[in-house]
């Protein structure tokens, strides 16, 4: 495995402030060609809600924390999205993905739920031949002034290889932003996938708030009966890449509200 393999745990203060799961196919114009009724009547039990935008179709309050990424989509594509009342979830459709989005995530079990019925959903109605990438990103957002750790060095708080000079003693408590990006290969663990881990001071927030937006994905050919499974090696994988940055013998572990559970997810 690519991360040290740990024992699962949840955390009452949970640092996951979004996952995001996209499923992408060879485009099907006839989502494009007229309102998506069928798909829609599928899911508006659960999605009485719906609105179409432009792409990328992420949440606004998203906008800074992605600003120096790519786009996941392309601009031409219009996204339409499916929310509860709540509008803390939706799923969202185009010629080209599918997709489903917590910001209340809780428990994989149940965002997997979730993302099934999604899926279903795509294949009654427009039968993609196969998937193209599966992807599955958590946002994790530490603010240490939340946490009741103001002041605290970050060197006491993480793991020392996601630090850089946020460690070093001369300049740590003056660096106002640091961001950096890390491409890993996952193939010992599922063969061909990868996963981007962009982490740093948040760049609007500044040097209390730690991001770190693990995107898993695997591209190429999958059927869809492979993906679920897929998503469930990326989701232990994320628990354990997480697990790892944390000191588990320092103040922010505890601070997190770590409670054993399980092994069945994250």
């Amino acid at each position: 495995m690519p991360f040290p393999q740990s024992e699962r745990v949840v955390f009452d203060q949970n640092p996951i402030s979004e996952v995001i799961c996209q499923l992408r196919f060879p485009p099907i114009l006839q989502i494009s060609a007229g309102p998506p009724a069928e798909f829609q009547e599928r899911l508006r039990a659960t999605y009485p809600l719906f609105e179409t935008e432009a792409a990328p179709g992420l949440p606004r309050e998203m906008s800074a924390l992605l600003a120096r990424m790519a786009p996941v989509v392309p601009e031409r594509a219009l996204v339409n999205r499916f929310l509860p009342e709540s509008r803390d979830r939706y799923v969202a459709l185009t010629q080209e993905y599918v997709a489903y989005s917590e910001t209340k995530y809780r428990e994989w079990t149940d965002f997997r739920k979730h993302m099934i019925e999604a899926q279903r959903a795509l294949e009654d109605t427009y039968k993609p031949s196969f998937y193209s990438r599966v992807g599955l990103r958590y946002l994790n957002t530490i603010n240490l002034d939340r946490l009741g750790l103001q002041g605290v060095r970050w060197g006491d708080l993480l793991n020392p290889s996601f630090l850089s000079v946020m460690n070093s003693t001369e300049v740590a408590s003056q660096v106002l932003g640091l961001f950096t990006q890390a491409l890993v290969d996952l193939s010992q663990a599922i063969p061909g996938a990868k996963v981007t881990i962009r982490f740093g001071l948040h760049p609007v927030e500044g040097r209390s708030t730690f991001v770190m937006d693990n995107d898993f994905y695997l591209e190429g050919h999958t059927e869809g009966r492979d993906v679920i499974q897929t998503l469930n090696e990326f989701n232990k994988l994320d628990g354990n890449l997480f697990r790892w940055a944390i000191r588990r013998d320092g103040r922010l572990w505890a601070a997190l509200g770590p409670r054993a559970v399980a092994n069945v997810g994250a």
